[in-house]
């Protein structure tokens, strides 16, 4: 601690004097007595198992208060945020079909381009002289329903209109 007394020792040459000795004692390594040092508390182990807590009505109310309205407003957000993710993961089925259409019209333009290769009459020219086919003799042609005659095949006329009398 600070006082008018200590603070001009420091500036006013005071070490050799016999008042200052005095003061300070002949031991110089002594230490200040710390605060409080001579109070003794005991403590003594308390066992609180036995006590049992008043139920608090209020806070238990108040409690489950704060849980409902932290559901209502999670289930509020959830509600709000729905369209959103719908609309999104839409929007991405919508951009895997487009691809799969453009992957089918790709296998499809193949199939048509190997199907055109195969009933080209180069091919099948070839495959004529390979297997040694010949073309019919003009005789040996039937050709069938030459006419046509405006037939087709269950044309089944309705039964005429019995009256009742």
């Amino acid at each position: 601690m600070a006082t008018l007394a200590t603070l001009t020792d420091r500036y006013v040459d005071t070490v050799g004097t016999a008042d200052s000795l005095a003061l300070r004692g002949n031991d110089v390594y002594r230490l200040r007595p710390m605060a409080n040092e001579d109070v003794v508390l005991w403590t003594k182990p308390i066992d609180n198992a036995k006590v049992k807590r008043q139920p608090d009505v209020v806070a238990s109310r108040m409690c489950w208060k704060l849980i409902a309205a932290g559901t209502v407003a999670v289930l509020m957000i959830t509600a709000m945020l729905l369209p959103t993710v719908y609309s999104l993961l839409a929007g991405y089925q919508i951009q895997k079909l487009k691809v799969e259409h453009d992957r089918q019209l790709q296998e499809q333009a193949g199939l048509d381009r190997e199907v055109a290769a195969l009933l080209s009459p180069e091919r099948l020219a070839a495959l004529a002289e390979q297997q040694s086919f010949a073309d019919p003799a003009p005789g040996k042609t039937i050709f069938l329903n030459p006419h046509g005659e405006g037939k087709m095949a269950m044309n089944r006329q309705a039964p005429a209109d019995v009256t009742q009398e």
